[in-house]
């Protein structure tokens, strides 16, 4: 279960935007829109690059993209 909220949070402390994302991960932003409706969509992939791109460690890794 994706904690969107909490990933929602890490782009404001990091100043990105859903454009800013999208442009960094070479996706639409329709794409990131998609993810936030449905979070569970998203790829360990998409997720670990969102992870390079905020700058997460992996503990806020397993907390937003892993928790049970």
């Amino acid at each position: 279960m994706v904690r969107i909220n909490v990933l929602r949070g890490k782009m404001v402390e990091n100043g990105v935007n859903v454009q800013c994302l999208a442009k960094e991960l070479g996706v639409d932003q329709s794409t990131v829109y998609r993810w936030f409706a449905e979070p569970d969509n998203i790829t360990v992939g998409s997720a670990c690059k969102i992870g390079v791109i905020l700058n997460l460690r992996s503990d806020e890794m397993r907390d937003i993209f892993f928790a049970a």
